[in-house]
């Protein structure tokens, strides 16, 4: 391997890394969201289910 080639691969694993990283950002916050798309709300949590649970029920979060 010349060097040429050694600066492309090494561009090639940083470049995978990079994609992998964004889509794992991306998913963190969509499942923080967790908006009713794919679960309708009930598999992820997330704020919104959260406040769905707290409009729903008056008592979550202030008993005992």
């Amino acid at each position: 391997m010349d060097q040429h080639q050694i600066r492309t691969d090494s561009a090639l694993k940083f470049s995978w890394f990079f994609l992998f990283y964004l889509l794992h950002i991306a998913f963190c916050i969509f499942a923080a969201i967790a908006p009713p798309i794919v679960f309708h709300g009930n598999s992820l949590t997330g704020i919104l289910a959260a406040i769905g649970l707290f409009s729903d029920h008056v008592l979550v979060g202030g008993c005992n």
